[in-house]
């Protein structure tokens, strides 16, 4: 995720170079300043992330079919498991895993379309002493939820407006690993190993405030009638239990969901960077006109792209390989430049960014 923020900056526009991110970043308002504690209820607020937009598909009050997987605590398998890492080097039999074994039927041989006998429910959804609205297992103190499973479906129609849908977005509070996949389709993975023990550790903790997810609708994710949205969710080292509170939208066009940030100021250009929920979607601007601050902009063509973008600003070290990335995947010139970000004539100036903002 890029983070950059040049408030330092007052610009008036003679002319702009206006480049999109390459999207489908995930980007999780207030994030960077949410204090974070192991309690999800015990003084962080809602924090919620503005609600999503378009058609929703999976509100917060859908209901959900939930599995989990009680094991014993990290704390009292390790014993087990050191031991039986002794026993099994002498010949014996091979020792149990630190982080427990699910039951029989788990992870479920249905996923990610169904989980078998299901407890059903809305979110929040967690296990033990937290104030879920579906609480899928009571817990001893020597046990944990290693892994969640959830399932929820949603419909739909004959509507043009449901065959135009183009972006999904999905908001989703969670601890701490997450996968989801629609229709057996895998779309957002985080935190989570793709292969290794089914109820391994989420790689790294998540706070208790919401994400933003932003998929782009390829042909064959969504199909008219049943829809299944499927979320596995496992806790970190210091978590119990995961939890997990989400909803999904749908619409049929792209938008900006950051920016613009002001980059490389020159005497009369400059480069204004936003960040947009569909791949490419500064293909289809080409004439528009767009309002940056107290300036508008006149989309041009397409800038092609040459070797400068494997050296780094500052310092003029070549270390990346960002053009052999976008000539795969973007289209050329006669030159055989790649296209990315669209150029832009200022059609009245103004102010961009005040000056000590």
């Amino acid at each position: 995720m890029r983070r950059r923020r040049p408030g330092w900056l007052a610009l008036l526009v003679a002319f702009a170079t206006f480049a999109p991110f390459v999207p489908f970043v995930p980007f999780a308002p207030g994030a960077a300043n949410a204090q974070d504690d192991d309690d999800d209820d015990a003084g962080d607020g809602d924090r919620a992330a503005a609600a999503v937009e378009g058609r929703v598909l999976v509100p917060l009050s859908a209901r959900w079919d939930v599995r989990a997987a009680v094991v014993p605590r990290l704390t009292a398998q390790l014993g087990p498991s050191l031991l039986g890492a002794l026993d099994q080097a002498r010949g014996g039999a091979v020792a149990p895993g630190v982080f427990g074994a699910p039951p029989a039927e788990l992870p479920p041989v249905t996923w990610p379309f169904a989980v078998p006998d299901p407890i059903r429910g809305a979110a929040p959804i967690g296990a033990g002493d937290c104030a879920c609205k579906t609480v899928v297992a009571q817990l001893a103190p020597d046990q944990r939820v290693a892994a969640l499973w959830a399932v929820t479906h949603f419909a739909l129609g004959a509507d043009p407006s449901d065959a135009a849908m183009r972006v999904l977005e999905l908001r989703v509070r969670y601890r701490d690993g997450l996968a989801l996949w629609l229709n057996g389709v895998p779309i957002v993975r985080r935190e989570l190993p793709v292969q290794g023990d089914p109820l391994a550790l989420a790689t790294r903790r998540h706070g208790p405030e919401w994400e933003s997810f932003f998929v782009p609708v390829v042909p064959g994710l969504l199909r008219a009638g049943d829809n299944v949205l499927a979320v596995e969710v496992r806790p970190a080292a210091h978590g119990v239990a995961p939890r997990l509170e989400l909803e999904l939208a749908g619409r049929p066009s792209g938008r900006v969901v950051r920016g613009p940030m002001v980059q490389r100021v020159g005497a009369a250009h400059a480069t204004l960077v936003v960040e947009t929920d569909e791949p490419w979607v500064e293909d289809g601007w080409l004439g528009t006109e767009v309002q940056v601050g107290g300036a508008v902009l006149r989309i041009g063509g397409p800038v092609p792209r040459c070797a400068v973008i494997d050296h780094r600003p500052m310092t003029g070290i070549k270390d990346r390989r960002l053009l052999m990335a976008l000539a795969g995947t973007r289209p050329t010139n006669r030159a055989g430049e790649p296209m990315f970000g669209v150029y832009a004539e200022v059609v009245r100036a103004g102010v961009v960014v005040p000056v000590g903002s």
